[in-house]
């Protein structure tokens, strides 16, 4: 796995993208957003250091569910989808399935706070 130095402004995954990797925060801020409308965006989370980001899209082999933007100078250490499958391959069969269904309702729960926050753009 690699590390990978992003600048605030830039972005790792936008919301509708195919996921072909997660991030691991070693350092630094990123928000997560998502689309409310047409033009309009809320901002549901914003994660800093020890958190993962885009691993939802690894287990349920969905499009991402919100964009990731760098909100200051972050350092991540990038998990590609064939080391998460792997990894994942080896764990038991029922926890494979408990963790899509996670995703599942954590996609659900992020589009509902999305809903419910102010919208930000």
């Amino acid at each position: 796995m690699e590390k990978r130095e992003i600048r605030p402004g830039e972005r790792l995954f936008r919301e509708g993208e195919p996921g072909i990797e997660a991030y691991i925060i070693e350092s630094g801020r990123i928000e997560i957003s998502k689309r409310i409308g047409e033009d309009e965006t809320a901002v549901v989370a914003i994660v800093g250091k020890g958190e993962m980001i885009g691993e939802m899209a690894l287990v349920d082999d969905f499009p991402r569910s919100a964009t990731a933007r760098v909100v200051e100078p972050t350092t991540v250490i990038v998990v590609p989808r064939a080391d998460f499958e792997q990894r994942l391959s080896k764990s038991d069969m029922v926890v494979r399935r408990v963790l899509q269904i996670l995703a599942r309702r954590l996609r659900d729960q992020t589009d509902i706070s999305a809903r419910a926050k102010t919208i930000v753009r």
